[in-house]
Formats: structure tokens, sequence, C-alpha cells
């Protein structure tokens, strides 16, 4: 890993220096206090799949998942754009499509979607990150059913010295969440259901909206697209806010769940990249995504950005 340490007088100082050198879309691992300022260790954002070279932007686009109404579409922006290195054109009108959310904008924030998603694993990875950007933390479990659940979080909770509350009723999450503590953020794990289980599904629905919380839907990178399709279809009365896409490095197409989020207008919040916790997260960044479909190197990368 190419992780390196910024120091500042204070965490936005030092935030703004892991910035201006990996970019907006950076890994913060760790913050720490340093005598009177404070250190950030943080790492590139990295997508890196399996490597397709292609003699054509469509078919690397292809290659990446995209189909082919949206590559169409590209094609007639790109007929109408001044000339230029085409795969940075395609890839910059790509970007423009690609809806993006902030960060922890919500102060309960809940992950749903299907069993094996990954959610409990994404659940840490963003605590993780929200203690490392300065945020205080608190971890709510809905998943008491499946085996092994609670104790999962609580194992990655421990290494983040984080405690995990544990609701088994609607009335025990609504009094966990409306505990107010100044500065938290409540990160709520839930229980995996499939698209067909809609009494299971409404009462989960049903427990967040009582709380306010802004659900993350989960999606696998290697969704295929109609059972993508159906998932978002279940989950539609929670109101999705963003989509976290997870498993990012187990395919070489993830384009699929992609082009869905472009379709549907559903803002991109996290790519998960990996298991490790923490660490392996990615703030979703439509230019990153873009490059990446395009199989862009890093110089052309910063073509695009500029």
């Amino acid at each position: 890993m190419n992780q390196k340490r910024f120091f500042g007088a204070d965490v936005p100082e030092a935030l703004a220096a892991v910035e201006r050198e990996f970019g907006p879309e950076a890994c913060i691992v760790s913050t720490e206090r340093r005598g009177r300022g404070v250190c950030v260790v943080a790492e590139p954002a990295r997508l890196d799949l399996v490597s397709r070279r292609a003699s054509d932007w469509r078919d690397q686009a292809r290659g990446f998942g995209l189909p082919d109404a949206m590559l169409s579409s590209l094609a007639r922006d790109l007929r109408g754009a001044a000339a230029g290195d085409v795969e940075v054109l395609a890839a910059r009108f790509l970007a423009a499509r690609i809806r993006t959310a902030p960060a922890f904008a919500a102060r309960v924030q809940a992950l749903v979607g299907p069993t094996g998603v990954g959610k409990t694993t994404t659940v840490a990875k963003l605590a993780a990150r929200a203690r490392a950007l300065g945020r205080d933390v608190r971890l709510v479990t809905l998943d008491v059913a499946r085996p092994g659940g609670v104790e999962q979080l609580r194992a990655f909770a421990a290494t983040l010295d984080l405690t995990v509350e544990v609701a088994t009723t609607s009335r025990a999450l609504l009094a966990l969440a409306s505990e107010r503590r100044a500065g938290d953020l409540v990160l709520v794990d839930t229980a995996g259901r499939a698209p067909h289980d809609r009494a299971a599904r409404h009462a989960t629905i049903e427990a967040l909206r009582a709380i306010d919380a802004q659900a993350l839907i989960c999606l696998q990178a290697n969704s295929r697209r109609a059972d993508a399709s159906a998932t978002l279809a279940a989950w539609k009365a929670a109101e999705p806010a963003a989509m976290v896409v997870t498993k990012w490095d187990e395919t070489a197409t993830p384009g699929e769940v992609v082009a869905l989020a472009i379709e549907r207008e559903i803002p991109l919040a996290w790519i998960t990249v990996g298991q490790v916790v923490p660490g392996d997260l990615v703030s979703a960044d439509a230019t990153l995504v873009a490059a990446h479909a395009l199989g862009l190197d890093e110089s052309r990368i910063r073509a695009l950005r500029g």
C-alpha cells in the first residue's frame, strides 16, 4: 500500500494536504493527535481490477459492463465535441452522468440490501472512516437473526474501540437512535432481506423511517442487472439516498451496477474494494469511476480532471 502521513494544526488542514497529494477520493486510514496538531495516514483510492485494453473506447467500456444504449448516447455526445483524446472525452461525458453523494450526509445512516452483500463489513469500514475524520460514531445492529451477525460486528467494533448496541424491536431502535450525544453519527446495520421477503423488509423500512434514518442501498459490483433491478424495486419504499457498491474487487465488469445507478439517478456514495477493516473503502468519485470504465492511466486521469 502507498500509505503516507500528513500533518496539520487540525484535521481540516491535514485533510487538505491529503487532497492535494492524493485527490478528493483518497482513503483515510487513521487520524491521531500528535503534540499540538494531528497526523492523518492516507493512501490513494484504488479501483485496480484486471487490466483491459481494447482498440476502441466502446469495446473498453463494454468490457467494463456498460450497456450498448449508453455507449451509443456517449458516441452522440462525442460527435458534437471538440477534437481531443477520444477516450478522455468519452470518460468526461460519462463522469458527467454519474451522481455522487457526500459522505455521512445524515446523522443516522442505515445500510439495507440483500443477504451476503457485505453490509456488516461495510458498516465497520464506514465507522473507521468516520472516526478517522474525527466523528463520534455509534454502531447499532438490527441483524439479530443471522447466526454470528452481532458477533461479527462486535469483532470489527473492538478493533475500533467501539461498542455495538443491539436493537431487537422497533421500540428499542427508536430509543437508541433518539439518545442524542454531541457529534454522534449513528450507523445502523440491518438484516439482509431477499426481494420476495416483503413482510420482513416492510418491518425494517418502518423501523428506519421511525428514526428518520437515511437508507443506503448496497449492491454487489458483480450483480446481474435483473437481480440489481429487483433489489432496487424491493427497497424503493425505503427511498435510498445513495448506493454503496460492494465487492468491486471481485469482478471485472461492475459497469452493469454503475449503469443502473446512472439510469435511476441514484448517487454513488461508497465503493468497497476488499475485506480489510479499516481500509478497502473508496469514496465514490465520478471521475475515477469513469476513468476506470475507459481504462485510463494516471496521466490521462489527470487530463480528465483538468
